[in-house]
């Protein structure tokens, strides 16, 4: 009993003071952390209830970490809001030149009202955590929205003439928006009254928001990329020397003669095809004869490029040419009887067996070449559409089957072309796990994007679909441990979402093309801290002839693969030389009667804190706190053990006998 007493009296308060002491003075989370950097900035958006507002957006980067990404938000917003703190932290990581994975990074997002979420916040905190990285303050009168593209290109968004609105109230003196939207349509509801009632019409009218700012003392400024805006946020720009790439003759050479054997191919078929068509009845004719009139014009197409010696473009559209014209001649063998699609089933399982004998052979011990990757994911396509086949009905075979037969058979036959032109291009030592997680998060974020903002706006285009087909096939193939296949086909998903989006929003050939040049930029930058690789040169060769060609999507879906490319041999590059201080800063702005610096709504909008305490200080700090609460606990256990004592001996004096 004595024993028990004592535990009892001495330990538990021990225990439990230790402990209180422990808790009162020990660090937040962050005290596994060496450093931590914080900042706030403001995002606009748009309210639920109609008009705009401001978000406030908390900032965290911690060292050392292992790149995780930590999102909570009051209230709460849809999943691709968070997605895109992943993206903006990692844009950041490779324009400063840092590890991803040796940091954490927090994001707080709160708001006095229910806006509508999205991505639009993204390229802000791009900004915000570039400033994390190099600890620099922000310009407190710079304002921006934009979605921030896996290339560090700026995307476009919605609701900017309210955005611009919420900018103007909180005092705001420069509003950065994505390139190609300084024109936007708003909608104009007119109501007619008439003598049996009223009628209602909906007009949709332009705004220029250079205009509007101007008349609400905001200097409103396109920005096609994260670069453009660091110019006003952080008084900095890029100083790398843009060299332009050069690729290796025998490659151009190489792609010459296949283009030009693809030519006489398609011709051939093209010709079978006139000799079947004249088999068909008259009915049959009339429903094929727009289809066969196209492969006629595309083959014209495809020789006028090679005349113009457009070899690059003309190899890459010769896939095209040939799934066409395969398909037609295939469906017109079919009609008139001379082949069953059983039979092209069988034919195209033998040619998947064919091409596996040799690209089984594409080891990955001396590094990864990127044909490689587009090889295996072309592959996977082909056995993609091949189990798809044999799930079916033979009754219920369409049109569609054989356009899908054909199109497998055609990634088999440029396999073979691509797989003699690997030893011309670089390997590199990547961890491919670490870049396919990497491109997944990537591009689960920027595909459900995509189609979110399609639904919003009512409408869609064959790069998102594509873009979502291409992400779910994947994911398909991750599933299946194809690991080439699936980051192929994740870039591929990225590189068609992001064109789909940009289009979904602009549909001036002049602004393409400027979006065309800028990443054509880009793409030469990389070119250069890549050690000059060939397969950078090619898309780049190959976005420049599409350029000539006047076909600036085509040249952004060129040129946004080749960045994709670099994000994924990440590991290998470093940036920070890509950044300078500008000597050519924003002019002096009059102290204006409300600013963002002392608004109600933007308090502490350029405060960055650094916490530098040392990691064992704080631990050794710990420590005595904790030997403090146990000789504490212990003095009070002797003290309530002594009271209790003194107690039984007075109530064993008063016992009763």
């Amino acid at each position: 009993m004595r024993l028990a007493s004592i535990i009892i009296a001495v330990i538990l308060p021990m225990l439990i003071l230790s402990q209180t002491v422990c808790f009162l003075t020990a660090s937040p989370p962050s005290t596994h952390y060496s450093y931590v950097r914080t900042l706030t900035l403001y995002a606009p958006a748009v309210a639920r209830s109609g008009g705009g507002a401001l978000i406030q957006v908390n900032l965290t980067l911690a060292y050392p970490g292992s790149g995780m990404v930590y999102f909570t938000a009051r209230p709460l917003v849809e999943v691709d809001t968070q997605a895109t703190a992943r993206i903006a932290s990692y844009v950041a990581s490779v324009v400063t030149g840092h590890n991803y994975y040796d940091y954490d990074y927090y994001v707080v997002m709160t708001s006095k009202s229910l806006v509508v979420g999205g991505p639009s916040a993204g390229a802000l905190m791009t900004i915000g955590f570039i400033a994390l990285f190099m600890n620099k303050t922000v310009n407190p009168y710079v304002c921006m929205t934009g979605m921030i593209n896996p290339d560090g290109s700026i995307g476009p968004v919605g609701g900017l003439v309210d955005k611009l609105d919420a900018v103007s109230k909180a005092g705001y003196k420069y509003f950065l928006i994505p390139l190609g939207q300084r024109i936007v349509y708003v909608e104009k509801r007119i109501i007619k009254n008439l003598p049996w009632g009223y009628y209602e019409t909906v007009k949709y009218e332009p705004v220029d928001l250079v205009k509007l700012g101007d008349e609400k003392g905001v200097k409103v400024i396109e920005v096609g990329s994260i670069f453009d805006a660091m110019k006003y946020f952080l008084n900095t720009t890029m100083s790398a020397e843009i060299s332009t790439p050069e690729i290796n003759k025998e490659i151009i050479s190489g792609l010459k003669e296949y283009a030009e054997k693809n030519y006489e191919k398609a011709s051939e078929l093209y010709n079978d095809s006139q000799q079947l068509f004249k088999k068909l009845d008259m009915l049959t004719r009339i429903q094929l004869y727009s289809r066969y009139k196209n492969i006629n014009e595309m083959i014209n197409r495809l020789k006028d490029m090679l005349d113009k010696k457009y070899y690059v473009s003309a190899y890459y559209y010769s896939y095209d040419v040939l799934q066409q014209s395969l398909s037609l001649n295939l469906l017109l063998k079919i009609l008139v009887g001379e082949e069953k699609i059983n039979n092209l089933i069988e034919s195209l399982y033998q040619s998947i067996n064919e091409t596996y004998k040799i690209i089984r052979n594409t080891s990955i011990s001396n590094g990864i070449n990127p044909i490689n990757i587009d090889i295996h994911m072309d592959f996977y396509k082909a056995i993609n559409t091949y189990t798809s086949l044999i799930s079916k009905n033979e009754t219920s075979y369409t049109s569609e089957d054989v356009d899908s037969i054909a199109k497998a058979m055609i990634y088999l036959y440029m396999i073979h072309q691509l797989y003699n032109l690997t030893r011309f291009f670089e390997n590199y030592n990547v961890d491919l796990n670490e870049s396919l997680m990497i491109l997944y998060s990537i591009a689960d974020s920027i595909v459900s994007y995509a189609y979110s903002l399609a639904s919003d706006v009512g409408g869609s285009n064959q790069y998102i679909n594509n873009a979502m087909k291409l992400f779910s096939m994947g994911i398909d193939a991750y599933t299946k441990n194809y690991t080439l296949a699936s980051i192929g086909l994740f870039i591929q998903s990225i590189v068609y979402a992001d064109l789909g989006i940009e289009l979904l929003f602009i549909n001036k050939e002049d602004v393409l093309i400027n979006i065309s040049d800028y990443l054509s930029n880009e793409l030469s930058i990389y070119y250069s801290l890549m050690n000059k690789s060939n397969y950078l040169a090619l898309l780049y060769l190959l976005g420049k002839e599409y350029r000539l060609m006047k076909q600036p999507a085509d040249a952004i879906a060129s040129y946004m693969k080749g960045v994709m490319t670099i994000i994924m041999l990440n590991s290998k590059i470093k940036a920070l030389g890509l950044i300078e201080e500008n000597n050519n800063p924003l002019p002096e702005i009059p102290s204006p009667t409300k600013t963002p610096s002392n608004s109600t709504n933007n308090t502490n909008t350029t405060q960055i804190t650094i916490n530098t305490t040392p990691l064992m200080e704080r631990y050794y700090r710990e420590i005595v706190y904790f030997l403090l609460g146990v000789f504490a606990g212990i003095l009070i256990g002797l003290l309530i053990y002594k009271a209790m004592s003194d107690r039984r001996k007075v109530e064993t004096v008063f016992t009763p006998i």
